[in-house]
């Protein structure tokens, strides 16, 4: 089996809950959707690679670090858990980034951190982190989401546009679902742009 790959490289992890983190990242190529807010070269393909190539390949960039995170695009397009369950047996931690389009079942057993970003209609129902974008959300259209997914955190992430995020507006939407949800929500920064790191 091989698996189309736009890049590989190490760094911090900037949002969401393992914020400060190291992990190598895995940015898997391709996409079910097409998000007008897409921040990322997701369509092109730079590497097609067997697993036993993509840890090799891994090793290069960091011999040390063993935490792996798998993003794309929307990494269930390809048939990824063979390479999943590959690194889980030599002991790594594994986090993937999803936007939830796609049912992936109980094989969330295999992943130690599953964040679904929600763009469009959710079939995965079940994560560890839930990230909403504020692409002009409102805290119903929030709360709609969130029941819909069960999760153990729940982030909201300002929308960058034309170079500038929405932070005042979703500061004012955390306020309000801190305020009334019984969950406690946090804000997501993109902080590896304000530290001017990958």
């Amino acid at each position: 089996m091989k698996y189309h790959i736009n890049e590989f490289f190490y760094s911090l992890q900037g949002e969401g809950y393992n914020t400060g983190k190291d992990f190598l990242f895995l940015r898997f190529s391709g996409c079910n959707l097409s998000c007008y807010f897409c921040d990322t070269e997701h369509e092109r393909i730079k590497y097609t690679m067997t697993i036993q190539e993509v840890y090799q390949e891994l090793k290069k960039i960091n011999n040390s670090c063993q935490n792996l995170l798998i993003t794309g695009g929307e990494p269930f397009t390809q048939n990824i858990f063979p390479l999943i369950i590959f690194f889980k047996d030599k002991g790594w931690y594994i986090a993937v980034e999803s936007n939830g389009s796609l049912d992936i079942g109980d094989k969330i057993k295999y992943i130690d951190h599953l964040t679904i970003s929600p763009k469009g209609k959710t079939r995965q129902k079940e994560c560890h982190e839930l990230r909403l974008i504020n692409d002009n959300l409102s805290y119903k259209k929030a709360i709609e989401i969130k029941e819909l997914i069960s999760a153990k955190h729940h982030f909201i992430s300002p929308m960058e546009k034309d170079g500038t995020f929405n932070y005042l507006e979703s500061l004012t939407l955390l306020g309000q679902l801190n305020k009334r949800d019984k969950e406690h929500w946090y804000l997501s920064l993109q902080m590896h742009k304000l530290a001017n790191i990958e």
